[in-house]
């Protein structure tokens, strides 16, 4: 249900009210430290400016993570400008809202092409859907997310700052990402069997000649 509630959300403007935020409740109802739940369900405080409240769902996260793990340190950083913007936010409400630093400047990016291997280009259809997401590694958190119209080949792409889902946790946090993009036959934003997908590891933050082939197919 939570992963469920993360896809949903990168296909409603990267904004978890809603079906989203409602499935991550009934996550954390049938488990209280589902992580992703848990995760979710500050990132969603964080949305709304409810930034205590955020704090609660990310202290519990945090303690359930090992220590010395990158995502531990994310979490934690989360928490902290929680804190900070709960201490301000009667003071100085506008400067706590967020996304206004990723407003304020430009945001970091990586951008290229994605292309279609040979192979299967007689598998896409023009009702296809093309999801692209920018991860913090392998398996980790979104940093940023888009879904793409259906055009030509190779086809453009920038992800950048202000698609990020977690405002605490841009592309600009990090040096070096993994760029995925999938074709969805059925528009579902979680991955299906017959999906194509292909992806590219350690591309720097603020590339612009990202050359990602989708080479396989979702068993």
């Amino acid at each position: 249900m939570s992963g469920y509630a993360e896809a949903l959300a990168m296909t409603s403007n990267l904004l978890l009210a809603g079906r989203p935020i409602e499935l991550v409740r009934m996550a954390l109802q049938a488990d209280p430290n589902n992580r992703k739940g848990l995760e979710l369900a500050g990132i969603h405080a964080y949305q709304n400016q409810e930034f205590a409240q955020a704090v609660l769902f990310l202290d519990r996260l945090h303690q359930l993570l090992p220590p010395d793990t990158s995502h531990a340190q994310d979490i934690l950083s989360m928490r902290n400008e929680a804190a900070q913007l709960a201490q301000s936010a009667s003071s100085a409400p506008a400067a706590s809202a967020p996304g206004a630093a990723v407003a304020d400047g430009p945001a970091a990016s990586v951008a290229g092409r994605v292309e279609v291997a040979e192979a299967l280009k007689a598998r896409v259809g023009e009702a296809d859907t093309i999801y692209l997401i920018a991860r913090a590694g392998e398996s980790g958190p979104p940093l940023a997310a888009a879904r793409v119209t259906m055009g030509a080949f190779p086809l453009p792409f920038s992800l950048n700052d202000s698609m990020a889902m977690n405002p605490a946790n841009l592309l600009s946090n990090h040096q070096e990402v993994v760029v995925v993009a999938r074709i969805s036959k059925s528009g579902n934003p979680l991955p299906q069997p017959g999906d194509l997908e292909g992806r590219v590891t350690g591309v720097k933050v603020g590339a612009a000649d990202v050359e990602l082939v989708i080479d396989r197919v979702l068993p």
